[in-house]
């Protein structure tokens, strides 16, 4: 093989190591879809919820067995009707099972409504 080739081989192994790398550091994401589900992560990645929001839907207190590591609100208008945005809650789990529990406010009624009976978003963790 010509040295070209050995070069582009080997750049070629780095990129996947590099892709495998950040994919395994990227946090779990769940959504409204996942309302009273159990689901499996794998410790030490952070878990992620992300649900439709406007300024103040969701009150995500404190978590037994997790931390809130971020809250943010990324604006996204017209994606789900009744949402101006979607809020992202990023917890950091201290490794073992975990209920999350995030109440909502003045949800409007069908699609999301119908998805979070009562307002209460509610996902069981356990670790992988």
């Amino acid at each position: 093989m010509t040295r070209s080739v050995y070069v582009l081989a080997a750049l070629a192994l780095a990129a996947g190591q590099a892709v495998a790398q950040d994919i395994a550091t990227r946090p779990h994401v769940f959504a409204q879809q996942h309302n009273g589900s159990s689901q499996t992560y794998d410790h030490p990645r952070d878990v992620q919820l992300q649900l439709p929001s406007n300024i103040d839907t969701w009150t995500a207190a404190g978590q037994a067995g997790a931390r809130l590591v971020e809250s943010l609100l990324v604006p996204s208008p017209g994606r789900i009707p009744g949402f101006s945005s979607i809020a992202v809650f990023t917890f950091a789990p201290d490794g073992g099972p975990v209920v999350f529990e995030i109440s909502a406010r003045d949800l409007p009624p069908g699609g999301v409504a119908d998805l979070v009976p009562g307002g209460v978003y509610s996902i069981a963790l356990a670790p992988e």
